[in-house]
């Protein structure tokens, strides 16, 4: 954009992605004229924490993989790393055959390393010899799409630890969790290190096992803050200040020359530049004028998956009860998945207790 003095920026959506965007431009450009513009009453998107019965409830997101660094980058820089806490109980099971059964222990994202951590008859014994092995795949993989070479989690499961795998373990947690099928997921963006995995030459198996062997078993998987997640929302907020505008919907974008035009319900505002973070078809189909179709062309096409979330119910019974770091008891949930597979995870400590909704 050349020298960031006295251009302006607009980024459109002040949800959690809204809010991230115009937080790096202030820190990385404090020079640029940023403003965000909210449809809605108040910021935040999804991630929303609404008190219940005294205590803070996640209505969306309720944690963050720390594997995965920029939640956790995020929160460095915001200063709220040593308020981040993480649920200690780590197992979870599948309802399979009419009963729950543990997903094996040390497993990456479903798939066993060890063939003696699975459960008698949750797989059957030709799958089961093949995990002892390095997991190569039986013929070479396809080359794939784009740079990363990138296939769907599903043919890559398939073809390093088979069928059996992939439809018992893998899908109902991955594609639950990304609210989709496994054959429709990419690889190089939900488990990049899969993708690596198995295209390397010592095998898919034995390179998560290396990879395993190196890291903390007692890190934790997960981290959230124990006022809900809506405090990282409220602490970009208090940031950016008076740059966040709520009720202020865009109704269109469109070119002028080297400066864009923002239209609102009652004004037009111009930018430099604009940063879109709505859904790709409210963007391509409400947003971006029908003249600019270079950029609502390639939005209208990208795939939109809505996901049906049912309530979490907490029941702490004597024998399902497990502590937190701070000492406190909170319960498991269970949770349905595809074709009716059900999930039982650790509930997040008391503090972080959810509320689940139907999203429209």
């Amino acid at each position: 954009m050349g020298p960031a003095g006295g251009r302006r920026v607009v980024v459109v959506g002040a949800g959690i992605t809204g809010l991230s965007a115009a937080h790096r431009l202030i820190v990385d450009r404090p020079g640029l004229d940023v403003s965000v513009l909210e449809a809605a009453p108040s910021a935040g998107g999804k991630l929303v924490t609404t008190p219940f019965v005294g205590l803070p409830v996640d209505e969306g997101a309720d944690s963050f993989l720390v594997r995965v660094p920029w939640a956790a980058d995020l929160c460095a820089e915001l200063g709220l790393t040593a308020e981040l806490v993480a649920p200690s109980a780590r197992s979870a099971s599948l309802w399979l055959d009419d009963r729950l059964r543990p997903i094996p222990a040390g497993s990456v994202l479903g798939v066993p390393l060890d063939p003696a951590t699975v459960q008698a008859g949750l797989l059957p014994e030709a799958d089961l010899a093949g995990l002892a092995g390095p997991g190569r795949p039986a013929g070479p993989l396809p080359p794939g799409d784009g740079p990363a070479g990138d296939l769907s989690v599903g043919e890559v499961i398939r073809s390093c630890v088979g069928q059996a795998v992939l439809d018992r373990l893998v899908d109902p947690l991955l594609g639950g969790v990304n609210a989709g099928l496994a054959e429709n997921l990419s690889c190089a963006t939900v488990a990049p290190h899969f993708l690596k995995a198995a295209r390397s030459a010592d095998g898919f198996l034995a390179t998560l096992r290396r990879a395993q062997a190196g890291s903390d078993p007692d890190a934790p998987l997960f981290n959230a803050h124990p006022a809900g997640m809506g405090r990282l929302v409220d602490t970009l907020v208090d940031r950016l200040g008076d740059r966040i505008r709520t009720d202020r919907r865009v109704v269109s974008l469109s070119r002028d020359g080297n400066r864009w035009l923002v239209g609102l319900d009652d004004a037009t505002e111009v930018a430099d530049a604009v940063i879109v973070t709505t859904p790709a078809f409210a963007a391509a189909s409400q947003i971006v004028s029908p003249s600019e179709m270079s950029i609502s062309r390639p939005l209208m096409v990208v795939r939109w998956f809505c996901c049906v979330i049912f309530p979490s119910l907490s029941l702490p019974t004597r024998s399902r009860r497990r502590h937190d770091s701070c000492g406190r008891s909170h319960a498991r949930r269970l949770r349905l998945g595809r074709n009716g597979t059900c999930r039982l995870r650790p509930a997040a400590p008391p503090a972080q207790a959810r509320m689940r909704r139907s999203s429209p």
